[in-house]
């Protein structure tokens, strides 16, 4: 049976995957921004972001 100890070092392995991914979205998203500078786009497009927005939503639970 598990612990209060085991739930909390899962926890902290959850969250260090979760500060990886971030970290790495980040990185993919400056260089979409690059990109756009380097090719006079707009920076913002709110119909992606809306977008993604919608799908990420779509993706949690619905318990939560």
């Amino acid at each position: 049976m598990s612990n209060i100890k085991q739930y909390r070092e899962e926890i902290d392995r959850l969250d260090q995957e979760i500060v990886k991914k971030i970290d790495e979205r980040m990185r993919v998203a400056e260089k979409i921004g690059m990109y756009k500078q380097e090719n006079n786009l707009p920076i913002t497009d709110i119909i992606r972001e809306r977008e993604k927005i919608d799908e990420i939503t779509d993706m949690a639970s619905e318990d939560m």
